[in-house]
């Protein structure tokens, strides 16, 4: 099967528009999870001066959402 010069072209602007539409979305999706976990990393930041360097306060991604998890800082004694 032959096609002709601008038939390719139509389906390489399809094709480019396509992958332009996904990065797009890609794009949004990562500028929102900016936006969450710059939020979640100033409660942290509140969390840890009200704990104090007792504990560690850590974001982390989990389960599709950024978390907030506290831990007992290791000060070497037991």
């Amino acid at each position: 099967m032959k096609i002709t010069k601008t038939q390719l072209k139509q389906i390489i602007k399809e094709e480019l528009n396509e992958y332009s539409q996904k990065q797009r979305g890609h794009e949004a999706r990562d500028a929102v999870r900016g936006k969450q976990r710059e939020k979640k990393e100033q409660e942290a930041k509140e969390i840890q001066q009200a704990l104090g360097l007792k504990y560690e306060v850590h974001v982390r991604m989990l389960e599709g959402r950024y978390q907030i998890t506290v831990h007992r800082a290791y000060t070497g004694e037991y």
